[in-house]
């Protein structure tokens, strides 16, 4: 009797230790937190949509295609092929770029400091936060700019959903941003990210309209 109630001692343990390590909330590194943002683009069907009326700013993606909007600047790009095509609907212009294959966010600019903020919830969902530091060359004036963002990102797939920015401008002027993203998951069709027809475009180059 006594070695059964030992052994059932022995399994509940084993079975709350297995439980607390499934749920252990992992400290994220900087390396970490940016691959984790980076690979929302292997959802297999998802849009992303910014929270603002006077700014489109949407992605959609399903099964490795990939379409975003900018406004009236749209790119899509086929992840498996890395054919990458950037296109300009009121011009009637696109472009065909080298799809930049390494992966990282932040390329642009240089991340002077990190610290990852824990665990929390935005929007019913469980989030990984951190913030970044980081210093940005102007393109207007060339003068670096520092500038701090905290993000939250799904702790599952790395969605953006939102980002806290913070800087200083030109002038000395604290310019504080709030960006907040809505996600739909299964709502993209075939249609809405197959190859963009271009009938009626010009190609752009670096020697203009071919």
């Amino acid at each position: 009797m006594k070695k059964i109630i030992i052994s059932m001692i022995v399994i509940l343990i084993l079975v709350s230790a297995i439980v607390i390590f499934l749920n252990y909330d992992k400290e994220l590194s900087q390396t970490d937190f940016i691959e984790l943002m980076d690979s929302y683009v292997e959802i297999s069907n998802v849009k992303i949509e910014l929270k603002d009326d006077s700014f489109k700013n949407i992605i959609y993606i399903k099964d490795g295609k990939c379409l975003t909007r900018e406004n009236d600047i749209y790119t899509w790009t086929d992840l498996n092929t890395k054919e990458y095509i950037r296109y300009y609907p009121e011009q009637k212009i696109y472009v065909i770029e080298e799809l930049d294959t390494s992966g990282k966010s932040f390329e642009d600019s240089e991340i002077i400091s990190y610290r990852f903020l824990g665990y929390g919830n935005y929007d019913n969902t469980k989030c990984a936060i951190a913030e970044f530091e980081f210093e940005i060359e102007d393109s207007l004036t060339n003068e670096i700019i520092k500038s701090k963002s905290k993000f939250w990102i799904d702790s599952k797939n790395g969605v953006v959903l939102k980002v806290e920015t913070s800087s200083i401008d030109s002038d000395g002027e604290l310019v504080e941003a709030v960006q907040e993203y809505d996600v739909y998951y299964d709502v993209v069709t075939d249609k809405r990210v197959e190859r963009p027809a271009l009938i009626g475009y010009e190609e752009y180059n670096e020697n203009g309209i071919e």
